[in-house]
């Protein structure tokens, strides 16, 4: 419940996010997660909290360690746009950002998000 837009402070949600990342890198923990409401969450979050660098960072990286797990990968990809969020992101960034992190992804556009999202047409993940 505190992952939903709107119903927390963003310091509190910034913690559940990496809390969730950081499950996500186990496959046991990744099934459990895709099986719940955590992804349709993070396609929601990641338009909704763009404006706040670091929680936008983490939610990328929980999305993109749910998508590198086999086990949960095909979940993530069928019933969510996490994709289609973070695309529509990166096309929403100013140029004049002055975030570093955000600059890059701009400039590097879909290769960066498909570096970050791990996902391969082979169904292998980058190291």
């Amino acid at each position: 419940r505190l992952m939903m837009v709107g119903l927390t402070d963003d310091d509190v949600l910034l913690e559940c996010v990496l809390i969730v990342g950081s499950l996500a890198r186990h496959p046991d923990c990744a099934k459990l997660l895709s099986d719940s409401k955590i992804p349709k969450l993070l396609a929601e979050l990641i338009p909704a909290k763009q404006a706040d660098v670091d929680l936008t960072i983490q939610l990328i990286f929980t999305a993109r360690c749910l998508i590198a797990q086999p086990i949960s990968r095909s979940e993530i990809l069928e019933s969510t746009d996490v994709v289609g969020s973070v695309l529509q992101m990166l096309h929403e960034i100013p140029d004049h950002t002055d975030d570093a992190v955000f600059q890059a992804m701009r400039e590097q556009g879909e290769d960066f998000l498909d570096d970050v999202l791990g996902a391969e047409s082979d169904g292998k993940t980058r190291e």
